[in-house]
C-alpha cells in the first residue's frame, strides 16, 4: 500500500482456516509498494515501487527457509510511476506499467534477481477528459491467457496497446491498439 500513513509497504497475513480470520504475520518495507506479482512457486515476490520521477523502482523478494520475503534486489525504473506489474513464468519476464509517463518496462530476472530494465516504451496520446487524460497514462499490464500477448491498458489515450511477445520475453516494439469508447480510458 502508499505509505503515506506511516504504514510499512507491504503486509504479510496468515490464514486461520478454522476461524475464517486474517491473522498479521510481518511487514515488509516498501515505499508505496501498489502492485504485487509473484512466481508460480511462490519463491519469488515482485513488487513496484510508485515513486515520482528517478525514485522509481522495481523490487523483488524471495521467501527465506523460514517461508518469509527478505529483499533480494531492486532496480531503478525509468517510467515515471510505476502503478502495475506482472511476471511471466515462461521467459521470468517482469513487466510494469508506468501511469505517469504512459509507458511500459519490461525486466529480465536470472535466478529471480532483477536485471536493469532492456526495454522501455512510451506511448502518445490523449483523449476526451482533459482533467485525466491530457496524456497517455498506463495502469494495468498483463498478459494474454495463451502467453503470447501482452496489453497494455492506457487510460490516458481510451487504447489497449497490444504487444507481440518475443521469445525471450522482450515484447515487439510495433504494437497495435484498440480503442475503448472515448472517455472510458
Amino acid at each position: 500500500s502508499y505509505t503515506r500513513e506511516g504504514n510499512s509497504g507491504i503486509e504479510i497475513y496468515g490464514l486461520d482456516a478454522r476461524l475464517g480470520k486474517l491473522m498479521p504475520d510481518y511487514s515488509l518495507s516498501s515505499p508505496n509498494a501498489s502492485f504485487l506479482t509473484a512466481s508460480k512457486d511462490r519463491k519469488f515476490l515482485y513488487s513496484v515501487r510508485e515513486e515520482g520521477g528517478t525514485s522509481s523502482s522495481v523490487v523483488v523478494f524471495k521467501a527465506g527457509f523460514d517461508g518469509k520475503f527478505n529483499v533480494l534486489n531492486s532496480v531503478p525504473n525509468p517510467g515515471n510511476g510505476p502503478c502495475h506489474i506482472v511476471y511471466r513464468e515462461e521467459t521470468k519476464t517482469v513487466y510494469t506499467a508506468n501511469y505517469g509517463s504512459g509507458s511500459l518496462c519490461v525486466y529480465k530476472t536470472e535466478n529471480g534477481k532483477l536485471l536493469p530494465v532492456v526495454q522501455h516504451i512510451v506511448y502518445k496520446g490523449s483523449s476526451v477528459n482533459k482533467s485525466r487524460q491530457q496524456a497517455s497514462h498506463a495502469h494495468q499490464v498483463t498478459v494474454s491467457p495463451d502467453g503470447k500477448y501482452l496489453y497494455v491498458t492506457d487510460l490516458g489515450a481510451d487504447k489497449i496497446h497490444q504487444h507481440k511477445i518475443n521469445e525471450d520475453g522482450t515484447v515487439n516494439e510495433n504494437y497495435t491498439s484498440i480503442s475503448v469508447k472515448p472517455g472510458n480510458g
